[in-house]
């Protein structure tokens, strides 16, 4: 029985912090932030040895996200890149899909402690709302980012190497 209830906290505490973020079919805004040098390079996970990032530059705006899981032996490559709304940086990122079909963009806020500490929080998939304009979605992320059911809970932290 005390195995049970072990096995059901486990599995209940999975889905809590397996928690996805938000999709949306528009971005915050289109690209304007340039890129911030430091963000390049090999970036890997405090928590979880098996996955690391590489970021690159793909132009003057947009990064090139490489995505690394050593245990899968498999990598996903993403495209993002940064707004700023009210000074706090969030990150719309979106996947490169070998059948190049529409891409939702994934938000993040991002935190550069220094320069080899990120933070990265991923604003919730709680939110019911759907937005057909950037403005419109920026206006509301505006509204409620500072909010702690904003964001799920656990923050992913990436330390450059």
């Amino acid at each position: 029985m005390q195995k049970l209830k072990y096995m059901i906290l486990l599995a209940s505490l999975s889905i809590f912090f397996g928690a996805c973020p938000y999709e949306s079919t528009v971005p915050i805004d289109s690209p304007q932030i340039r890129i911030d040098s430091q963000l390049l390079g090999d970036w890997k996970d405090s928590k979880d040895e098996k996955e690391h990032y590489q970021i690159k530059s793909l132009d003057s705006f947009i990064y090139e996200i490489i995505k690394y899981n050593k245990d899968e032996r498999e990598e996903t490559k993403y495209n993002a890149y940064i707004s700023v709304i009210n000074t706090t940086k969030f990150l719309n990122l979106w996947e490169i899909k070998s059948d190049q079909s529409n891409s939702t963009y994934n938000l993040y806020k991002i935190e550069k402690m220094d320069s080899k500490l990120l933070i990265i929080s991923e604003v919730t998939e709680n939110i019911i709302e759907k937005f057909t304009t950037s403005e419109a979605l920026k206006i509301f992320i505006s509204e409620n980012m500072h909010h702690s059911f904003f964001y799920n809970k656990e923050k992913m932290k990436l330390i450059h190497y």
